[in-house]
Parts: structure tokens; sequence; C-alpha cells
């Protein structure tokens, strides 16, 4: 939650003076952001009887990936609030129960080592909860749809331009992208979860520390029968060794691996060039051995 200055603080500016009481939309938080860290919070909000309203400028929930992997404690954040039957349920089918991380050559190479055979393994005596793998796209819809059921007002392709502090508020100014239209919103509390490239902690001045840029990576979705190198093999998530190492995991019905871009990553690719690439890449990531003459 952002305890704000008192003086006006825009990502352009507010227009004017707060505007009257019966035209300002009210709200106990209002969450900007509305992926893995704005959904849970407005959850977790809403299992304690706060109504949040949550704004979030893409249209619907990810549809990337990207997160897949979750320890145990949020497994225990999101049982509180009954969310941990359908996460397993998810998980499971698209990574079976106790997966594990290992690395390998490709998919239908040698194993080199074990890095984690079993995620869960000695966990019992700890928590009632698991460790679990399970792709961002498939919980956030989870997550709204739970969100929903406890109260949250959610908008998307909507996104916020000017916030103030006030003794007992802040006044937030809000914009439908589709519409254009603009209106005011009255909150007791504001909470950034706008992402790591967050516009409101740059207008609070919030500067970050660290490397910066950690990588540019490319994501590929494949198609490949791969079961006869897979089935049975524990580990879920797949590490290659080569000098272009990726993660590769399965993803309903499908492939998907990410791996470094390399030093030319900022250089577009023309469409047909970066199918190409893809394809070949997807085969190399799949291995020799299981070509067997068909395409990825």
């Amino acid at each position: 939650m952002l305890a704000l200055p008192a003086a006006a603080i825009g990502l352009g500016c507010m227009a004017g003076e707060e505007t009257a009481v019966g035209d300002v939309r009210t709200c106990d938080v209002l969450i900007v952001g509305g992926s893995l860290v704005g959904l849970s919070a407005a959850a977790f909000l809403g299992h304690h009887g706060v109504r949040a309203t949550v704004i979030e400028k893409h249209a619907g929930t990810s549809i990337h990936p990207r997160a897949g992997y979750f320890h145990v404690g949020t497994m225990e954040a999101y049982r509180r609030i009954g969310l941990e039957p359908a996460i397993l349920e998810t998980s499971r089918a698209q990574f079976g129960p106790d997966g594990g991380i290992n690395l390998v050559e490709s998919l239908a190479g040698r194993e080199l080592a074990f890095f984690v055979p079993d995620i869960n393994a000695g966990l019992e005596t700890h928590s009632p909860c698991r460790r679990f793998f399970i792709t961002q796209q498939s919980l956030e819809p989870l997550l709204h749809r739970r969100t929903r059921e406890l109260g949250a007002d959610l908008h998307y392709r909507t996104e916020l331009i000017g916030f103030e502090q006030h003794a007992d508020h802040v006044l937030a100014e809000v914009r439908d992208l589709d519409s254009g239209e603009t209106r005011p919103v009255r909150a007791r509390w504001m909470i950034a979860a706008d992402g790591n490239r967050s516009p409101v902690r740059e207008a609070l001045g919030i500067g970050m520390e660290g490397p910066g840029w950690l990588s540019d990576s490319l994501t590929i979705y494949f198609r490949a029968d791969c079961r006869p190198w897979v089935e049975g093999r524990q580990a879920r998530r797949r590490l290659r060794q080569q000098s272009r190492p990726a993660r590769v995991l399965p993803f309903r019905g499908r492939w998907y691996a990410r791996l470094p871009r390399g030093q030319h990553a900022r250089r577009p690719l023309a469409a047909r060039r970066q199918d190409r690439r893809c394809r070949c890449l997807a085969r190399t990531l799949r291995g020799a051995r299981a070509l067997g003459g068909r395409r990825a």
C-alpha cells in the first residue's frame, strides 16, 4: 500500500479539483494492475471483507506462461481463500503431481543431471500444502474467478492517468482505453501492482537498485509427439545444455520453450525468417533422435 505525499502526483496530471462525491466512484482499495499480484491482493482483501476495485490496462488475464514454479508459502496463502483444489487440479493436468528440474541434451537426448528430482520431497512434515508447477496464463483465470466471487470489481482495458493523496483517501483518475472516457475514483487506499516498470513507483520517485535488464528471451510454442522420450520421466521441466541453454516444459498439449536470443536480440527479423528460425530451434530442442521425419 502507498502512503502518498499531500501534493498531487500525476502520471499525466489530475484534472482540476476533487469531483463532487456524487460523481465519484468509491471503493475501499483501488488496485492498479490486474496480473498475479493485483488479483491475489484483491482476493486476499475480499477474503477479509474488504472490497477492492482492480484496473488493468490489458484486455484480460495473461496470454503467456511466464511464471511457472510456485513455493509452498504461495499455496498456503491460496489455500486460505479456497483456491488450492482448483490449482492442484490444473497443475496436475499439465505437469503431474511431483515434477522436478533436470538437465538434458534435448527432449530426446541424454539426461545429464537432476537438479531437483522431486520438488515436494520431505515437505509432508512441514506443511499441509505442496509446491507446484503451473503456468501464469493458467493460474490467472483461477484467480480472476475467485476474486470476483469474493466481491472485487475488475476493470480491464483501463489505466491510471493520475492520483493525489488527501488526509483520509486517495483520489485517482482512470481512463477507459476503448472509449477514451475518464472518471475519478476515490479509495481509502491504493495499491500499485503495475509491474517492474511501475508508472506509480516512478511518479513517487522510488528508484530501483540492481543490475537492471537481466535477459532478452525468445519464447516458442511448438507441437511435437515426444511421448516416447518423456513419458515416465520424473522431471516435468527441462533445461538443455548447449551454447544456448533453454527452459522447456509441456503446456496444454504443446511444448513451451524459452531461450536467450543472443547478441542480436534487438535486431528485428522478418516474419518469415523468424518462423524458419523458430522451427529450426524447436527441432534442435526436440533432439535429432526424435525427428523421425516429422516436422515441429
